[in-house]
């Protein structure tokens, strides 16, 4: 076991065939695929690419954006803290398919409804993550994490004109962790 500055704690071993470092790894690749497309939406939005973009949508964006951000660091920061690399690449194949969406967004509620696809699959990768990370601390970060991602999908299925909380239990269905 490893402690951070911050306090958190990671084993490498263990957790269903998936270790807490690769767990890590992999939230932070996600979290660092909602920083660049959250920074790509605000650019279109800026560029004019996206038509009007209201002010309140802007600014959920733009803070959506620093509290990926926030997660992405603290990932890290565990991971640093157990002598492994900081991630600075998304998977690939969710980059992939992010990106090529993207390319077909030409206004607000696309940008939401991607946004959304993103959110659902943080959230449903951290709850899903909670079963098997070993770590009490690794599980708390995942589980506060994942409670935010919820929180921007409610905002963006409101946005969207959706009721906020379709769901009495969450699914892990879009999760990309290994089952």
């Amino acid at each position: 076991t490893t402690t951070t500055a911050a306090g958190t704690s990671t084993t490498a071993g263990g957790g269903g065939g998936q270790g807490d470092l690769a767990i890590a790894m992999g939230a932070a690749g996600l979290e660092v695929l909602a920083v660049n497309t959250y920074t790509a939406a605000l650019d279109a939005a800026t560029a004019g690419d996206l038509g009007p973009v209201p002010d309140a949508v802007a600014e959920f964006a733009t803070t959506a954006k620093m509290q990926h951000q926030a997660a992405l660091d603290a990932w890290n920061e565990v991971l640093t803290g157990a002598g492994e690399q900081e991630v600075t690449m998304p998977p690939a194949d969710l980059e992939q398919t992010v990106n090529s969406q993207f390319g077909q967004v030409t206004d607000v509620v696309g940008v939401a409804e991607l946004a959304n696809m993103l959110e659902q699959t943080a959230s449903q990768t951290y709850l899903d993550a909670q079963r098997v990370l070993e770590a009490a601390d690794a599980r708390m970060l995942a589980g506060s994490i994942q409670v935010v991602a919820q929180q921007h999908s409610a905002i963006l299925n409101f946005v969207l004109g959706e009721y906020p909380v379709p769901e009495v239990f969450q699914q892990t269905d879009m999760s990309i962790l290994e089952n």
